[in-house]
């Protein structure tokens, strides 16, 4: 086998509150999402703008090199991995194999634990390392990153469900006004930011990121019908895996993540992408969403973690 050499930037520190929770079958087969470096740096110009490129034109010009795609596959096809996927324009592979497999191509050693979710709604198994990561020494500086090996949880939800008692407070007259206190629509708040009139988004879309959670179309079209607003165009997107999974503790972002988008511009379509709350999930979710054939005007993403983790 070729030598490894460590790969910077890969270092994971002992996970807190985590406890072993069985034996990880290492004969199990996983898909994992490698990172590989752009064949060319991308101009500072092409960075600030004004000027733009296609997403062919990335792939060309700044994407990963075909030399290094071929190099990989046979070097990690040695440790019995497959590559069942490159995409030059977002500089991914996706390697297949077990996880003993793919243990060894990158030394490591996983095992299965049960720790604190970050939405505090109990605890999480997962596969699980420290330490830093390796890569083969013919590959070294080829891949900069693997996502998929460690699927702890990496966000958490940002929505905050009110109390009885400070939904009773919001209510309260406010002397200023004399109107009563309460929650504001997106629609109201767009309109003290002075969002510009008869900009609705029509013929734009709009990608948002979800890991987690669901929407029904029926909340969707009670929520816009309340606005007096025609319900947008809402479409869903599975990456790795993810789905539209209504019934969740999380279904309170995701549709509020819409709900918002599509009051301030009603007109765009949305394309919400779901994906598995770990750090291959979060990458490709927002690679599928930039790289889509449809690329989006813009990409939201309302979940995340502690500032000064």
């Amino acid at each position: 086998m070729p030598e490894l050499v460590p790969l910077a930037g890969s270092e994971r520190a002992e996970l807190p509150g985590a406890t072993r929770a069985g034996e990880l079958d290492a004969s199990a087969r996983i898909t994992v999402t490698l990172i590989l470096r752009r064949r060319a740096a991308v101009p500072e110009e092409l960075i600030t703008g004004p000027e733009t490129l296609t997403s062919a034109e990335l792939a060309e010009h700044y994407g990963s090199d075909p030399a290094d795609v071929a190099l990989a596959t046979q070097v990690l096809g040695e440790y019995g991995l497959t590559v069942t996927e490159s995409q030059p324009a977002s500089r991914r592979l996706k390697v297949n194999g077990t996880i003993a497999e793919l243990s060894a191509a990158f030394g490591t050693t996983l095992t299965q634990v049960a720790s604190p979710h970050p939405d505090g709604s109990g605890e999480v198994v997962h596969r699980y390392r420290s330490g830093g990561l390796s890569v083969p020494a013919e590959l070294a500086g080829i891949i900069t990153a693997v996502l998929g090996l460690d699927d702890r949880p990496q966000a958490r939800p940002h929505f905050r469900r009110p109390t009885r008692r400070a939904v009773a407070e919001t209510m309260v007259p406010d002397a200023a006004s004399g109107a009563a206190a309460g929650p504001l629509t997106a629609v109201q708040v767009a309109d003290f930011y002075k969002f510009p009139a008869g900009t609705d988004g029509t013929g734009q879309t709009i990608a948002i990121i979800e890991l987690g959670g669901g929407y029904t179309q029926s909340d969707l079209d009670s929520y816009f019908s309340g606005l007096g607003l025609a319900t947008p165009s809402v479409s869903a997107v599975g990456v790795d895996g993810g789905s539209n999974s209504p019934g969740q503790q999380a279904d309170g972002e995701v549709e509020l993540d819409i709900q918002v988008a599509g009051a301030v511009a009603p007109g765009a379509a949305q394309v919400v992408y779901f994906a598995p709350n770990t750090d291959q999930g979060f990458i490709d979710a927002i690679s599928e969403a930039l790289h889509a054939t449809s690329a989006p005007v813009v990409v939201s993403i309302s979940w995340g973690g502690p500032e000064s983790s």
